[in-house]
């Protein structure tokens, strides 16, 4: 399937691909090589970007095959073109201002959409163990022996061996329908979002899609976003983690945890956690209709503007339930779902209720962000 959004509005055409000799149709649509920005590959899927900020998202292989090595080839002409005729008709000074302009729009790029890629991982687990340890001042966790078994089982059978970070989770005894993610691997899910489900699938879901943005590091890219350039800067050139005074200060704590607790992941970003989600639930065995399932439910049931922060942080749950169908008739589950779960599936409306009553918190200190 090919989608086109045309960067006016959120919901995508679906278009037909096809190549001719100066570049592409989509639906009648024609796109020049020339107008083609760059070419990416992630979780699987084609991302085409347009000079005129326009996105092509497809998964044709037949497509890409031919599309791919044309525009490559022409990029590469163009390049040597211009180099040549660079070197011929200016002056060193043009060409060392231009390169010194070349440089400086590169790090502006690099600042605000790539540069968490040259941050060490070991600040995604630094900001994460500092941000959990500040929740634990005004969230219960639920140890229910049977519940955490279950999410523990789930870490195994979800996660892959090339993954980057350990991921560990925990159970929030809170009626909000919720579950997120820090950098790092610390994940959470809400008694609120447990007692929603209908089925262990449906959670397994969550989880897959949590893990999916913690590999993806997400967190660390949305925070470059929004707390600014001078965030993952400081990261870059910080000699020490503990050394590192900005991640030390307090006020700067706890404008990344506020922003992490209310994220809001770019449409890109979320397409990419359901999309690797996907792979890890089928590569497990497991039924992948579960979270659209579950997310369709709720929203239903509470509307998109009701305080549920997993919907009001998440796009429609429509758009994404019909993206996992899509999936699951493209490639349906040729074998019974995995039997690791099947004790769970049988006990679900027991275990999903077994968080204790919580305790009182009133006098619990409250961080800043809430």
């Amino acid at each position: 399937m090919t989608e086109f959004f045309d960067g006016i509005t959120s919901d995508p055409q679906i278009v037909s691909p096809s190549v001719h000799a100066e570049g592409v149709h989509f639906s009648g649509k024609s796109i020049l090589w020339a107008e083609i920005r760059g070419i990416r590959k992630v979780a699987g899927i084609w991302h085409i970007e347009l000079i005129q900020g326009q996105l092509v998202i497809t998964d044709d292989v037949a497509f890409m095959a031919e599309a791919f090595p044309l525009w490559s080839a022409q990029q590469k002409g163009f390049k040597r073109w211009h180099l040549q005729w660079s070197l011929q008709k200016l002056p060193k000074q043009i060409l060392l201002g231009l390169g010194i302009g070349l440089a400086v729009g590169t790090l502006i790029y690099l600042g605000f959409a790539q540069i968490y890629r040259f941050v060490p991982l070991r600040y995604d687990t630094h900001i994460g163990e500092k941000v959990d340890g500040q929740m634990k001042d005004f969230l219960e966790p639920c140890t229910t022996a049977a519940l955490v078994a279950f999410h523990q089982k789930a870490l195994q059978v979800l996660g892959a061996s090339q993954d980057r970070f350990p991921h560990d989770i925990t159970i929030i005894n809170d009626p909000m329908v919720n579950a997120f993610a820090l950098p790092g691997g610390r994940i959470y899910v809400f008694r609120g979002i447990l007692e929603e489900s209908e089925s262990p699938d449906e959670i397994l879901g969550v989880i897959a899609h949590e893990v999916a943005h913690v590999e993806m590091r997400h967190g660390v890219q949305q925070l470059g976003r929004t707390i600014g350039i001078g965030f993952l800067s400081s990261m870059l050139i910080g000699a020490d983690v503990e050394g590192l005074d900005m991640l030390q200060n307090a006020e700067t704590m706890s404008e990344i945890g506020s922003t992490l607790l209310v994220l809001r992941y770019s449409r890109g970003f979320e397409r990419e956690a359901d999309l690797e989600g996907l792979r890890r639930m089928r590569h497990a065995q497991l039924p992948i209709l579960g979270l659209g399932n579950l997310l369709v439910r709720i929203e239903t049931k509470f509307g998109m503007d009701s305080g549920m922060v997993w919907l009001s942080t998440h796009p429609k749950s429509w758009e994404r339930l019909k993206r996992y169908q899509e999936a699951n008739a493209q490639a349906p589950l040729q074998v019974p779902a995995n039997p690791a779960f099947a004790e769970e599936r049988k006990l679900w409306s027991l275990l999903k209720n077994s968080c204790p009553e919580p305790r009182n918190w009133k006098d619990r200190v409250k961080v800043p962000w809430k």
